[in-house]
C-alpha cells in the first residue's frame, strides 16, 4: 500500500484542488495523510476526501500563530514521513512550505511538490511582513521537485521573479470532476420568497473588496424587471458587507438583490445550478487577480454547471475567451455595461446556447478535474 502526505497551513475543506486530489489517490488505493491546522466551524457540511484519507490537526480552535504550533505542525509532519515513507509530500501553501522544506535534510529522498495558489509580485506589497514571507518563498521554493500553479502565466511569473532555473513547473488549473455530482438543497425558493419564473444572475464566492460587487449592485437597477442578483459566500469584512447592504437600501434594491452568507455545499450548488448567468469580476491590482481564467473558482463553477457568465475585461480573460468564446466581457467599473450584458445574454437566447455549448466542449475536453490530476500524475511518477 502506497501512501503520500498532504500538509497545509489551514482549512483543507477550503480548498477544491486538495480534496479532489486527496480523493483521486485514495481511489488510486494510496492512503493519503493529510496534515492542517485545526479546522475552525465552517457552513459547508460533508466533503468526502476519499475512503483512505485521514487527518491530523495542529493548532488552536482560535487560529492564533504561535512558534509551538509551527514546531508541532513539523514533528507531526516528519512523524508521517518517517513512518508511513511516502515518495511524495505535497505542500499547499506558503506557511506549509516554510515548515516542511526543512523535511528534505532528514529524507533526500523524499520528492517535494509545492502547489502554490496566490501569491503577488514583491513590487507591489507594502506590507513588510508579507513582503519577507514572499522573499522567503521565492527561496524555498527552488527546493522543491515540482511547483503548481493554477494558471501557467502566474507560473512562470513565479520562476521569473524567484530566479528558479531548473525546478519543473506545472499548471493544475482548479477545476470540478466530471462525474461530481453534488447533492443540491431545494431550500432556495423558500428562503428568497421566489418563484421558479424569477431568473437568478450569480455571484458566488468570498463576499470582499476588489471584486467589483458594488459596481454589479448598482447595476440591477437596469436589468430585466424579472431577474434577481444573488451574492452568496464567506463574508471577510462586516464592513464591506454593510456597505454593500447600505447601496441596496439606498437604491431600493432590497427585492432585486440578495445577500447570502452562510452557504453549505448543498445550498451553493442549487445556487449554481439555477442560475441563468454567473457573474466573475476580478480588479487586476495585484498579480494573482491579473491570471484568473482557469484559477477562479467562480469561473470554473460556471464552467462545469455551463452557465453562461459576464467577466471583467482583464487582459487573462480577453485572451482565454478569444480561444474559447464562453463568457461575455465588459467593464465592469461600469455597472451600465454590466446590466447591458445580463440583459443582451437574456434576450439573446441563439448566443446564450452558444456559450451554453462551448462551456460544456471545453470542460468535458481538457477544464475538469480529471484531465488536469492525470497530468499531476504523470508529472510526479516521472520524478
Amino acid at each position: 500500500m502506497q501512501n503520500i502526505v498532504f500538509t497545509i497551513w489551514d482549512n483543507p475543506r477550503w480548498y477544491n484542488t486538495l480534496i479532489f486530489s486527496a480523493k483521486s489517490f485514495s481511489d488510486k488505493k494510496y492512503n493519503v495523510h493529510v496534515v492542517h491546522r485545526k479546522v475552525e466551524h465552517d457552513s459547508l457540511g460533508k466533503i468526502d476526501f476519499g475512503k483512505k484519507t485521514l487527518f491530523y490537526s495542529v493548532g488552536s480552535k482560535k487560529r492564533l500563530f504561535s512558534l509551538l504550533e509551527y514546531l508541532l505542525f513539523f514533528f507531526l509532519s516528519f512523524k508521517l514521513i518517517f513512518l508511513y515513507k511516502p515518495r511524495f509530500l505535497v505542500i499547499y501553501n506558503r506557511k506549509a512550505l516554510f515548515c516542511n522544506i526543512f523535511l528534505r535534510i532528514f529524507f533526500p529522498r523524499l520528492k517535494i511538490i509545492y502547489h502554490n495558489f496566490d501569491f503577488d509580485d514583491p513590487r507591489n506589497i507594502k506590507d513588510v511582513k508579507i513582503l519577507l514571507q514572499t522573499k522567503l518563498e521565492f527561496f524555498f521554493a527552488r527546493f522543491c521537485k515540482i511547483l503548481i500553479f493554477p494558471n501557467d502565466k502566474r507560473g512562470k511569473k513565479f520562476i521569473n521573479l524567484a530566479n528558479i532555473k531548473n525546478t519543473k513547473v506545472i499548471e493544475f488549473l482548479n477545476c470540478f470532476p466530471k462525474n461530481y455530482y453534488p447533492k443540491r438543497s431545494k431550500s432556495l425558493n423558500r428562503m428568497l420568497n421566489i418563484n421558479n419564473k424569477i431568473l437568478l444572475v450569480s455571484r458566488l464566492g468570498s463576499i470582499s473588496p476588489n471584486h467589483y460587487i458594488k459596481e454589479l449592485i448598482l447595476s440591477v437597477r437596469f436589468w430585466k424587471k424579472n431577474t434577481l442578483l444573488v451574492i452568496a459566500g464567506v463574508v471577510n469584512s462586516e464592513k464591506y458587507l454593510n456597505e454593500l447592504q447600505n447601496i441596496i437600501l439606498k437604491y431600493q434594491l432590497k427585492n432585486r438583490v440578495k445577500i447570502i452568507t452562510l452557504v453549505n455545499n448543498e445550498l451553493w450548488f442549487e445556487i449554481l445550478f439555477r442560475s441563468k448567468i454567473g457573474t466573475c469580476f476580478y480588479e487586476a491590482n495585484f498579480l494573482s487577480h491579473q491570471y484568473m481564467a482557469g484559477a477562479s473558482t467562480k469561473f470554473n463553477n460556471y464552467l462545469y454547471a455551463s452557465v453562461p457568465f459576464i467577466v471583467h475585461h482583464n487582459r487573462d480573460f480577453i485572451l482565454f475567451n478569444k480561444k474559447y468564446k464562453i463568457c461575455k466581457i465588459v467593464n465592469a467599473k461600469k455597472p451600465q455595461q454590466i446590466a447591458k450584458a445580463v440583459n443582451f445574454l437574456l434576450n439573446n437566447k441563439k448566443i446564450y446556447l452558444k456559450l451554453q455549448k462551448n462551456s460544456h466542449i471545453l470542460f468535458n475536453k481538457h477544464m475538469n478535474f480529471e484531465f488536469q490530476f492525470n497530468n499531476f500524475f504523470k508529472s510526479i511518477n516521472a520524478l
